[in-house]
């Protein structure tokens, strides 16, 4: 909220397939006139199921995690923006998470005039 965004933690009404819902909901239109949702999801790229794939390319465990969220909440997709933030546990996350938290940092910036907040993402995406 220190970007003076109204917002709603686990939305009620937002459940996917499996009953599981969304971490968050701005309450007010984010973009194209839709209000933003987000979920956060943490994976571990030594976990025995990702660390074939990882060893391969050290990105793709949160990319791939990325992929599968998208996924799961499709049915979102026709009236919000939605965004995930997947972070694999050695501290990589998905490109497109990475661009929305250093955006959303200089906003916050900008709002509160701590430019604390605009200090380099501390997760990266991982570039060969």
């Amino acid at each position: 909220m220190s970007a003076s965004i109204p917002n709603t933690k686990e939305p009620q009404g937002l459940s996917s397939s499996d009953g599981k819902r969304p971490d968050g909901l701005t309450l007010v239109p984010w973009q194209s006139g839709k209000p933003l949702v987000w979920d956060v999801t943490v994976v571990c790229p030594l976990a025995d199921s990702y660390i074939a794939s990882a060893a391969r390319d050290p990105s793709s465990t949160a990319e791939t995690a990325a992929l599968n969220k998208i996924a799961k909440y499709a049915g979102l997709t026709a009236d919000y923006h939605f965004q995930l933030i997947a972070v694999e546990s050695l501290g990589l996350a998905n490109e497109s998470a990475v661009h929305f938290l250093v955006a959303r940092g200089k906003k916050i910036a900008q709002q509160t005039g701590d430019e604390r907040e605009t200090t380099p993402f501390c997760f990266s995406v991982y570039q060969s």
